[in-house]
């Protein structure tokens, strides 16, 4: 192997950077390359460098150099570039050699370049906020500007989320995570820095062994729970199944001979198949999504789309029941009706939604007639009440 990899130390730690590189110098690695996040370091004989870190002034939207008269300077001391990435040049020189030169010989004239270099890490977390910000005024949007209701729907939204996709949900909330901690951790070490030098101290260059190993803890913990999250992302969207739905149900959900209408089976938009099945299985829960359309002897058109969470407790199921409300395709919280019927726990009816608790299976059903007379009002509830799904529960 002629190159190896390192994640190395952020731009504000310099210290910490540079004894990363004398050690593997030291180890017969050195430095070739410094990246974003890594550093690359090429074979070569066991030898005692010493690296000098400088941070070029960043300038808004046209990157960071080193002006020229900086690089000869330590070129005429012995010191060469090894590499250098945004604002940060990583100067290199034999152990036994000429000592590095002071650039700044007041600390405060750094100032300016480290507050740049703040912001950067203050806007990593703010657009993570921006990110959220705009996920709810989507939802804002669709309330027509009801704030309220705007954020029990964002609530109900991000509970179903959760329960449908539970890895991706953790996956998204690990990866904001890293992004806010990134952040909030270099804008704090950065805001430190920038202190010391207004006392006119020189920029700290000690190894911060103790610090350096619980960031790396941190970071280490998020990283390894951003890919175990990933691959049970991956996982759930490889184990999802869609299929042609049987003429006789063969999970927790009605058809609409359930309901006692007989037909045919027919496309409810073109290129949409008559009825099928999708199972989902998150770690939270086992997931069906239904449609079916028929086509009577009447020449009447039904279809049905009902989602059903298979959860682990009927208290679980239960505390379902409000975001399923919330997030009905025509019905409102406030708009439905408790309904009382035999074999269900908990149900409630709006027109052509149904919402409703069997055990541990919790329900959203929309079909697409209504009917006022008592007789017929709740059949879909009472199909549900009569079905035998204690399989699933």
């Amino acid at each position: 192997m002629k190159r190896t990899y390192r994640i190395h130390p952020a731009d504000y730690a310099i210290g910490d950077s540079e004894r990363l590189y004398e050690r593997m110098a030291a180890k017969g690695w050195v430095l070739e390359k410094r990246g974003i996040t890594l550093s690359r370091f090429r074979r070569e004989a066991p030898q005692r460098l010493r690296y000098r870190i400088e941070l070029a002034q960043p300038e808004f939207l046209e990157g960071a150099d080193l002006p020229e008269e900086q690089r000869e300077l330590y070129e005429d001391c012995g010191w060469h570039l090894a590499a250098h990435c945004g604002v940060t040049y990583v100067f290199c020189a034999q152990e036994d050699g000429d000592a590095p030169p002071e650039l700044y010989t007041d600390p405060r004239g750094q100032v300016q370049m480290l507050r740049s270099l703040r912001r950067t890490y203050r806007w990593s977390w703010l657009w993570a906020f921006a990110l959220l910000a705009f996920l709810f005024f989507t939802v804002w949007v669709t309330n027509d500007g009801d704030f309220p209701r705007a954020v029990q729907d964002f609530a109900a939204q991000w509970q179903l989320a959760y329960v449908v996709g539970t890895s991706i949900v953790l996956l998204y909330l690990a990866l904001l995570a890293e992004i806010f901690y990134n952040g909030i951790y270099g804008w704090a070490r950065t805001a430190a820095l920038t202190r010391r030098l207004q006392r006119g101290l020189p920029v700290d260059r000690s190894d911060h062994r103790a610090g350096r190993i619980a960031h790396g803890a941190v970071r280490g913990a998020l990283g390894l729970a951003i890919a175990v999250l990933a691959v049970l992302s991956v996982a759930q969207y490889a184990g999802t199944k869609t299929y042609e739905m049987p003429a006789e149900a063969d999970g927790p959900y009605l058809t609409i001979a359930d309901l006692g209408h007989e037909g045919t089976r027919t496309e409810m938009l073109e290129g949409v198949d008559p009825a099928t099945v999708e199972v989902t299985r998150s770690l939270a829960a086992t997931v069906y999504n239904t449609h079916e359309c028929v086509e009577t002897a009447d020449g009447d058109t039904i279809w049905i789309y009902q989602d059903v969470y298979c959860m682990d407790s009927p208290e679980q199921a239960r505390a379902l029941l409000p975001a399923l409300m919330e997030t009905a395709t025509f019905g409102r919280p406030e708009s439905f009706t408790p309904v009382w019927v035999d074999g269900l726990d908990e149900a409630y009816w709006d027109g052509m939604d149904s919402v409703a608790q069997k055990g541990s299976l919790a329900y959203s059903i929309t079909v697409n007639y209504y009917s006022t007379a008592e007789d017929e009002a709740y059949d879909v509830l009472r199909a549900l009440g009569a079905a035998d799904f204690s399989a699933w529960q």
